[in-house]
Parts: structure tokens; C-alpha cells; sequence
């Protein structure tokens, strides 16, 4: 489910970015800000539901269809684990991304992009905006 969310919201997520969705490449100001858009709408998501997402805390990886490296996906479901054990927040998103291996420089500049949204009414509300709007877009396409 998570690719085929990153499908349908690339398209909204891209009239968010201050820069050209092109110049985009792993660790650049570019992906750093994408990441952030994306963060701030998981917490706002996260908050918003108000439910207990027990899967989110109980997520494992027993199986491995591809016969992924059964350490690193432990790594990979002990950072979901950690994030979703409460309620998101962007300290949380900052040590996941350097336990994930994400560079020191590059998860400042993703909190910092992340900061620089939240504090921006309009831009926050878009990004938060997204997920009804994906959400909508599917079930009509899937009635």
C-alpha cells in the first residue's frame, strides 16, 4: 500500500515543492524537502485519526517473499516500531532516519525543511490536505 500511496500523491506532493521535481536525487534539498512534506502529513495523519494502530506497533518481518536481509528489515520494523509506539513527532522521524543510515546533514535538512513547513499555515494544511485527497481519489476510481 505504501508505493501505491507514493503513486497517487506524487502529483499532489509536487505542487508543494519550492524546487523542480526533476533536480530530485537521494539526500539532495530537493528530496530533503520532499521527505519533510511527507512527515508532516504522516504526524498530522497520525494525530488525526485518533485511533490505537496496534499493527503499527506489532509490525514484523517474519516473512520474507523476496528473501530480504532479515537484519536489515528488523532494523527497518524496529524504527516503525519506535515511531509509532506514541504518537509521531519530528525528533522521533530524526533518529529513525539515522538509525535507517540517513546522514547526519541530510536528516537536519529534512527536520529542518519539516520545521519550516509546519510553521507555514498554507503549506502545512496542503501537505496535511493530501491524504483525504488520495483517499477520495481512490474510491472513486475503485467503485
Amino acid at each position: 500500500m505504501h508505493n501505491v500511496y507514493d503513486v497517487r500523491s506524487q502529483s499532489s506532493y509536487t505542487t508543494l515543492l519550492p524546487y523542480p521535481e526533476k533536480d530530485q536525487k537521494l539526500g539532495n534539498h530537493v528530496w530533503c524537502y520532499l521527505t519533510a512534506l511527507k512527515v508532516i502529513e504522516d504526524i498530522g495523519i497520525f494525530s488525526s485519526l485518533d485511533l490505537e494502530l496496534p499493527f503499527l506497533r506489532e509490525i514484523s518481518c517474519d516473512i520474507r517473499p523476496m528473501n530480504e536481509d532479515a537484519d536489515r528489515l528488523e532494523l527497518y520494523f524496529e524504527g516503525l516500531r519506535n515511531l509509532y509506539a506514541n504518537e509521531p513527532n519530528l525528533d522521533k522521524y530524526g533518529r529513525l532516519f539515522c538509525d535507517w543510515g540517513l546522514g547526519r546533514e541530510v536528516v537536519d535538512s529534512v527536520l529542518a525543511a519539516a520545521a519550516e513547513i509546519d510553521a507555514d499555515a498554507n503549506i502545512k494544511s496542503r501537505a496535511l490536505a493530501i491524504y483525504e485527497e488520495v483517499l477520495k481519489n481512490f474510491k472513486i476510481r475503485n467503485i
